[in-house]
């Protein structure tokens, strides 16, 4: 799957801040979608390389990592059901 981000284009939104009585949300402003350019690079493959204005592609460590670190934010949730 992590091979789909180099594939896939990237882009975004802008937001906006709405207010909802005492609730503040935010939201996507329509129309607003701008691919952005994605930075390919050995570095960027291997452990990833951040880059401002670009976006990143999933790196080798970064795939590799994923589970373990998904597993440690959702520990007091996976211990409560079993």
């Amino acid at each position: 799957m992590s091979t789909l981000s180099y594939v896939i284009p990237s882009g975004s939104f802008e937001r906006k801040e709405v207010q909802l009585g005492q609730l503040t949300r935010t939201v996507v402003i329509t129309g607003s979608y701008e691919k952005v350019p994605k930075n390919y690079s050995v570095k960027g493959f291997l452990v990833g390389d951040e880059v401002d204005g670009k976006a990143t592609p999933v790196g080798l460590l970064g795939f590799l990592s994923a589970i373990k670190k998904g597993l440690e934010r959702s520990t007091d949730i996976i211990f409560f059901i079993f």
